[in-house]
């Protein structure tokens, strides 16, 4: 093993744990903020080959973050009519553009904090639109399109 190896795996695991750390410190810098999921860190050796001239290789550690967005977040009571909140599996469908064209860029929320607009349609913060589809009403399929098919 040589002073490189010895000093690389140190450093590897000190950056590892910076990481952890930083992860740790945004999680309760956003303990408050609506919608915001928490992320894990997750430790991976490296592990190296033995070659001839060192007969032990020590490796080195990696940090991968890992989000938590399939969780359930608190529900609580707002002032607003038009907070909703998805208790369980799902997302808000929202998309930028206000059209019934679905080849748009769509994109997926479980922040649920909308206002109506001057035109009366729900949009959130971050200026997009909420999507959704009427519930068939004889069968309650809600796969029905916005075109009613």
């Amino acid at each position: 093993m040589s002073l490189f190896g010895s000093l690389y795996t140190s450093v590897s695991g000190l950056s590892a744990q910076s990481q952890a750390t930083s992860i740790i410190s945004n999680n309760i810098a956003n303990v408050n903020t609506t919608g915001f999921k928490r992320s894990e860190a997750a430790f991976a050796a490296l592990v190296t080959v033995e070659s001839a001239s060192a007969k032990y290789s020590p490796g080195a550690v990696k940090v991968h973050r890992l989000q938590q967005i399939d969780q359930q977040g608190q529900i609580a009571q707002t002032g607003s009519s038009m907070d909703v909140a998805i208790a369980g599996d799902g997302f808000f469908t929202v998309r930028a553009e206000n059209s019934l064209d679905l080849t748009g860029d769509f994109k997926y929320t479980r922040n649920g904090q909308f206002f109506e607009d001057e035109e009366g349609i729900l949009q959130n913060s971050a200026g997009m639109y909420l999507y959704g589809w009427e519930v068939d009403p004889q069968y309650g399929d809600p796969n029905m399109g916005p075109d009613g098919t």
